[in-house]
């Protein structure tokens, strides 16, 4: 299953280092993706912590909706 790739800037050490909130290191990777010549070229969807979580989510999902039911026959025959 290819699923593609999601690019993104991690927090510098010296923002772990100065405990820059989450929320703040997220605004200023947009901001770095939104000002860069080559990436804000790019579309968005393939840009950022942002859409790797929304993509993993995705993915995720996915496979628990695949798998749900078997996993819950085998706990339910287990459980007898």
């Amino acid at each position: 299953m290819a699923l593609g790739y999601v690019g993104i800037k991690n927090r510098s050490q010296e923002d772990i280092n100065n405990k820059v909130k989450v929320s703040i290191a997220l605004n200023k990777e947009d901001e770095y993706f939104r000002s860069h010549p080559v990436y804000r070229n790019i579309d968005g969807r393939y840009l950022g912590t942002r859409s790797l979580t929304k993509r993993l989510t995705e993915v995720l999902e996915k496979n628990i909706n695949k798998h749900l039911r078997s996993i819950l026959a085998e706990v339910n025959e287990k459980s007898k």
